[in-house]
């Protein structure tokens, strides 16, 4: 594998220091990735991203009684636990299911002013809500609304009634959430939602839609990303299926791919700590 272990490491521990800071923590830091968005974000493969993490929990490559392990560089020397956020790394690597396999989150302050803590299952949500395909969404004039127009939205290229419209409901809907603090008016609908509130709330969307992989990620400040992925496809007319139904159709279908089957064996390594440590 040809990457440089240290950057890489010290790359992860800066979004980490950041994601820590109440007073500096950016939307782009506070979201879990999943593992397309983290490997493109630190300019590495899949496969380099399953190494380093073996590396991570092993302490370095090779096997011990073999008289073949090489340590990494001090002080990832020794093994680090890569299900808990505590390491010196301050990243968490979870394996969610076959939908989503590999999801990494970095250590996490809990602001003092009662924010919601984020969760995988909550970013889906929001992502639904603003694609139009959440199964509580009410209307379909609404739903189509949205699919129709968050694209254009998000990159900035039109969606101006998805700005005016569904951008406030959603912003209500998930007002924990954000980095930014609605009024009580504006919660009640009295008054309008100010639009510096409004223009946070969408960057803090943008970066969750890169997070999850739904749009390309080059306008990330944190990590530079190594290369775009591409956007999906329209989606069909009467299209009534949520994404999460959608994403586990995808992982059904992966759970037949030879070479998933490959990496998940892999992944295996890392779950059990390369146990050929010693």
């Amino acid at each position: 594998m040809n990457y440089d272990f240290v950057q890489v490491a010290e790359s992860i521990q800066h979004v980490s220091k950041l994601c820590s800071d109440e007073d500096t923590s950016p939307s782009a830091a506070k979201w879990i990735q999943c593992q397309e968005y983290f490997a493109s974000s630190l300019g590495l493969s899949d496969a380099e991203v399953i190494d380093f993490l073996v590396r991570c929990a092993k302490g370095g490559t090779g096997v011990k009684t073999k008289g073949t392990f090489t340590p990494n560089p001090a002080p990832y020397n020794v093994p680090i636990d890569v299900k808990d956020c505590g390491n010196v790394l301050g990243l968490k690597h979870e394996r969610l299911s076959r939908a989503r396999t590999n999801i990494f989150t970095f250590r996490q302050a809990l602001r003092s002013n009662g924010k919601t803590p984020i969760s995988f299952k909550l970013q889906q949500d929001i992502v639904a809500s603003v694609q139009g395909t959440h199964p509580k969404l009410i209307g379909e004039a609404t739903k189509q609304r949205r699919w129709e127009r968050w694209r254009d939205w998000a990159a900035g290229t039109g969606g101006e009634d998805f700005q005016c419209i569904d951008l406030p409901h959603i912003a209500r809907e998930y007002s924990s959430v954000w980095n930014a603090t609605i009024s009580d008016e504006s919660m009640e609908g009295d008054d309008a939602i100010p639009e510096d509130v409004l223009s946070t709330i969408k960057a803090e969307i943008v970066s969750l839609l890169q997070a999850m992989g739904e749009i390309d990620s080059t306008n990330n400040s944190i990590l530079r990303p190594r290369q775009s992925r591409r956007v999906r496809g329209d989606q069909p007319e009467h299209h009534t299926s949520n994404d999460t139904d959608r994403r586990t159709r995808a992982g059904r279908t992966a759970a037949t791919d030879p070479a998933r089957k490959r990496q998940r064996t892999t992944e295996a390594v890392v779950s059990s700590k390369a146990s050929d440590n010693g």
